[in-house]
């Protein structure tokens, strides 16, 4: 799909045909794309095209814009229907093992590289065969020499400091040790990072929530790469409490909060 700024006024026309229209048409004709918007601005004229060669796809005009319109490039809402594929190649194992290089027999690989005869490497004549050849000879010595480690992977929320998944971090260390040792020093350090970060939770999203709305119209990039990272809900939100403290309902209210 290619949506943007053409400026081809009279583009599906058939009573007017000039070079442009001409260009776009042959280059539709030629990848097998089709023009589906049907939202004129202002004047009457369409100047942003739609080209898909998506099956189902719903076009209308977008009646709850998230900034305000220009009267020349009138706001339209896409809906697709896409079938998602899972690649089979792909493993979605969270208890996938990794190398951990940091408790490797360094001595040991460094000896099977060096006492490797690499000259059988010549007698390939194609360049993947001998590639092949040359790793599989450290991954063995990697097999032999190098554990492997559990490849756990932690995500934390943009507005997130890295000051604060410091203490996020150190917090959970304290209780860890807590468990094992019941000691009252690590029980009352555990507590007072638990009061720290969730102090300092809500102080980072507050400022990131006022930066991120005063930058709508300005780093709309920005509020897209909120909506991205808010995984456990890729809708728009039913409700959300403005800054006055009122509760927002209403698509069009929830949507002028931004502004």
């Amino acid at each position: 799909m290619i949506v943007g700024y053409f400026s081809i006024p009279h583009f599906g026309n058939p009573s007017i045909t000039d070079n442009k229209n001409s260009a776009i048409s042959i280059f539709l004709s030629y990848v097998g794309l089709q023009q589906i918007n049907t939202v004129v601005n202002s004047r009457g004229r369409l100047l942003d095209l739609v080209l898909t060669d998506f099956p189902h796809v719903s076009l209308a005009r977008d009646d709850v814009p998230l900034v305000d319109e220009d009267p020349y490039h009138p706001n339209i809402q896409l809906l697709l229907s896409l079938t998602c594929i899972t690649s089979p190649t792909l493993s979605s194992n969270t208890t996938a093992r990794v190398y951990n290089f940091r408790k490797a027999d360094y001595v040991n690989i460094y000896n099977t590289i060096l006492n490797t005869n690499w000259s059988y490497i010549e007698n390939y004549n194609d360049i993947d065969d001998a590639y092949t050849s040359f790793y599989n000879v450290l991954y063995n010595s990697f097999t032999l020499y190098v554990p492997l480690k559990s490849n756990t992977t932690y995500h934390y929320t943009v507005w997130f400091t890295r000051e604060h998944i410091c203490d996020i971090k150190l917090k959970n260390h304290y209780h860890s040790q807590y468990r094992g040792t019941k000691s009252p020093y690590d029980l009352n350090i555990f507590k007072e990072l638990r009061r720290k970060i969730k102090v300092n939770s809500k102080l980072l999203f507050d400022s990131y929530a006022s930066d991120l709305q005063s930058s709508i119209t300005t780093n709309p990039k920005k509020f897209w790469q909120f909506v991205r990272t808010a995984k456990s809900d890729t809708g728009a939100p039913g409700s959300i409490t403005s800054t006055k403290g009122e509760l927002l309902e209403q698509p069009l209210a929830i949507v002028n909060a931004f502004q």
